[in-house]
């Protein structure tokens, strides 16, 4: 697995040879990012509580954000609106927790938005349980790549 982790940071790196490129394979790496992300919310990812797996995440951008929402039992209906997070914003993974049973727990210290109409965010810790380590480490990697790759696109905007 980890030979498919970095075979994919290399498919995702940008190339630096003309302007017009750069932004080019930026925009396509930014959306491959965010399709793995939402693939691996959706498939493996639960919040920490959920130890009988009847409510996984549901994972969406929201132009920059991500936006987690938690199914209710009958996987059809969410418990509520969810959460907005920014990973461009300072960020702290730790270490993924590998657990038995092929279950890990990523942690990461995020900001996430609390009051809409002020535009007030909050850093927090997230707690998402991950069934398959190939899919935690996978997964941790693809948000740090993201909050880098959204930081960048702020940067040569900002110039």
């Amino acid at each position: 697995m980890k030979k498919f982790i970095f075979i994919f940071l290399m498919f995702c790196s940008i190339s630096y040879s003309q302007n017009n490129e750069i932004q080019n394979n930026e925009e396509q790496t930014i959306e491959d990012t965010k399709e793995l992300i939402i693939k691996l919310f959706n498939e493996y990812a639960y919040p920490r509580g959920s130890f009988q797996l009847k409510h996984g995440y549901n994972a969406s951008f929201e132009d920059n954000y991500i936006r987690l929402r938690i199914f209710k039992s009958d996987n059809k209906s969410f418990i509520n609106n969810g959460k907005l997070y920014d990973f461009s914003k300072s960020t702290q993974f730790h270490a993924v927790s590998y657990r038995s049973n092929d279950v890990a727990f990523i942690n990461v210290f995020v900001s996430y938005l609390i009051n809409e109409k002020k535009n007030k965010w909050i850093k927090d810790k997230l707690v998402i349980r991950i069934n398959g380590h190939d899919n935690a480490e996978l997964l941790q990697n693809a948000l740090k790549q993201y909050g880098d790759l959204i930081l960048k696109k702020r940067f040569k905007t900002q110039i």
